[in-house]
């Protein structure tokens, strides 16, 4: 292989000038020395010019041939040239092109053998090593790419067998010599017949359920599954984590992923400085990312823990090395005043996406006073200090958990919506906002995580009620929401994101073994019962009160169509301000205060409280 190799990167120009002029001599009676040495050397440098000499004779492909054709072209032209008014003895027009043709022909078949013997060669030394057989799902144009992968590249113990595909008509064709052996229906039979290693699915237009099918085969075959990476186009020198990945709960999820255009986003953005709250956490620091996308003039990270914020703060100067010095990470807890009082003077920013919060509903119900000092508190100082500093756009990120609230995480987070809504009236001059949505895959201490490491170390999964079920959408997408959210929004807003239909979390969890090539005997699932505060189904708004934006996935509940605000929005912010002196103290009546400042959004009569430990 290597000798191929030299012969074609060194010596090309001599052995394009020895077979070239060879060929003249051999095939055609009327070719002189001087004469094929003169329709060589003009193929020759025609060849340099259109850069047929870059190219490696064993990674020639049919997508070289535009460079070989347009070379031919030009150097027709000049022969044509040359006979017309050099040569003594000229050819005819027809001679000149058939002599051309055919010796271009010659160049061809040089590159073409020569990749066929490095290939030939390549699998004699490791034909004994393929001992992995794929089956490709699907035949877009990505699985012509990954095709050539395997050919050209280091996956030299892979062999594609041949592929499914879900439209019958086109079962029994080829597609780069590899047969359509069946449509999904087949794939146990096929990987049986033929042995079958590895499934990739190299269509992007699989639908989930058919991905579990598969998965449930192959799991039952003890196959491997894996996934043609998304926007890749794959070459020889790739490695195969770049190629290929393995399935993600996202694969399985039945909803459709939504589209966000934030093209006008950088108007809003460019050139501004930026805070982030909680830019340590999975919202956060997707916020961070997706600004800076935007080339604002700073964006200031604020995070409480030092190890997130050491986290995201090397994490984003790595992927935008261009604005290493737009990122300022802030060491600050949002719960003292005097510190977010200062850091406000100091940048009077233009923005402000207020994402820290606790969240975990378990753990506020054993530390209530946590969730006020924290997630009242918090906000209204983060508030107070955007507001007296001139911002010009405020965005709380909140829950769906702060609908009809059951848990003191998501009362204490309608409490935030309400003081947001309350600063909108008193400052008329800036946009005060709220977004609102479920949960999103992944993110740091969910579900997900939770499930998945428990599967891994082969745990009982424990789910509270085989009925739950709750909202989930992808950290990207859920963010390009919020942003595009922040863009349509009048102050006062709250707005809801759409994240299609809710989703049994015991469905969740067998997926994610289907995933994971478990089963229920291995995992088994255990039902809990619910814990105080949790609620079976989440809820994203009261239904009646939304109306439609500009974007379908987002939906908006104004404070001229909250009936609940009349009644509250006045005395909310002097009510925070009482309840969270109480809960500096531990005083029980802080989280009696809690309640009753939604007395009218809840139906709860009796409040149990449970003392913090």
């Amino acid at each position: 292989m290597k000798f191929l190799g030299l012969l074609s990167a060194k010596y090309a120009y001599f052995l394009d000038f020895m077979f070239l002029a060879g060929s003249y001599l051999f095939f055609f009676d009327n070719f002189t020395f001087d004469r094929a040495f003169v329709y060589t050397g003009v193929t020759l440098f025609v060849n340099h010019f259109f850069n047929i000499y870059k190219i490696h004779w064993s990674l020639f492909s049919f997508n070289n041939l535009e460079n070989h054709f347009l070379s031919m072209i030009g150097s027709v032209g000049f022969l044509l040239i040359y006979n017309a008014s050099i040569d003594a003895k000229s050819l005819t027009v027809s001679q000149v092109l058939i002599t051309h043709f055919s010796g271009h022909c010659v160049l061809l078949a040089l590159r073409f053998v020569s990749r066929w013997g490095h290939f030939k060669l390549r699998d004699l030394k490791t034909g004994k090593q393929k001992n992995r057989k794929i089956l490709c799902y699907g035949s877009e144009k990505a699985t012509l790419g990954f095709i050539d992968f395997v050919l050209k590249g280091p996956l030299r113990t892979f062999e594609i067998v041949g592929f499914l595909d879900d439209n019958i008509e086109n079962v029994g064709h080829y597609i780069h010599n590899k047969k359509i052996l069946g449509t999904l229906k087949n794939i146990e039979d096929v990987a049986i017949k033929y042995k079958v290693t590895d499934v990739v699915i190299s269509s992007s237009r699989v639908a989930p359920e058919k991905i579990s099918e598969v998965l449930q085969v192959c799991f039952k075959l003890g196959l491997k599954v894996t996934r043609i990476q998304e926007n890749i186009l794959p070459d020889g020198r790739s490695g195969i984590s770049n190629v290929l990945r393995p399935l993600n709960l996202e694969d399985l999820l039945e909803r459709k992923r939504v589209q966000v255009d934030l093209l006008d986003f950088k108007n809003e953005i460019q050139k501004k400085a930026v805070i982030v709250t909680g830019a340590g956490g999975s919202i956060g620091s997707e916020i961070a990312r997706q600004v800076l996308d935007k080339e604002p003039a700073q964006v200031y990270l604020i995070e409480h823990s030092e190890y997130n914020l050491f986290k995201i703060f090397n994490e984003l100067q790595e992927e935008y090395p261009s604005l290493k010095k737009r990122i300022i990470p802030v060491l600050l807890g949002i719960e003292n005043e005097d510190q977010v009082q200062e850091i406000f003077e100091e940048i009077k920013p233009d923005v402000v996406f207020h994402a820290a919060a606790y969240k975990h509903v378990h753990l506020l119900e054993m530390n209530p006073f946590s969730a006020i000092i924290n997630n009242i508190n918090g906000t209204l100082n983060v508030l107070k200090h955007a507001a007296q500093n001139g911002v010009n756009k405020f965005v709380l990120i909140s829950t769906d958990k702060a609908v009809n609230p059951t848990s003191v995480m998501g009362a204490s987070k309608r409490i935030c919506e309400l003081l947001v809504s309350s600063y909108a009236r008193k400052f008329n001059e800036s946009t005060f906002c709220s977004v609102r949505f479920g949960n999103v895959l992944g993110s740091s201490g969910s579900l997900i995580p939770i499930l998945e490491e428990k599967i891994i170390n082969n745990q009982p999964l424990t789910i509270t009620d085989e009925r739950m079920k709750r909202y989930f959408m992808l950290i990207p997408e859920a963010v390009s929401l919020v942003l595009k959210a922040s863009m349509i929004a009048e102050s006062g807003d709250i707005l809801v994101l759409k994240m299609g239909e809710p989703v049994k979390i015991l469905d969740i969890a067998k997926k994610l073994l289907l995933l994971k090539g478990k089963s229920e005997q291995e995992v088994p699932l255990i039902f809990t019962g619910m814990k105080k505060g949790e609620k079976l189904v989440e809820e994203l708004y009261l239904k009646g009160d939304e109306l439609n934006t500009t974007h379908e996935d987002i939906l908006v509940l104004p404070e001229s169509r909250d009936r609940q605000f009349k009644n509250v929005i006045e005395r909310t912010e002097q009510y925070a301000i009482e309840m969270i002196e109480l809960a500096l103290n531990n005083d029980a009546r802080a989280i009696e205060m809690l309640w009753t400042l939604l007395e009218n959004e809840i139906s709860h009569k009796e409040i149990k409280f449970e003392k913090a430990i």
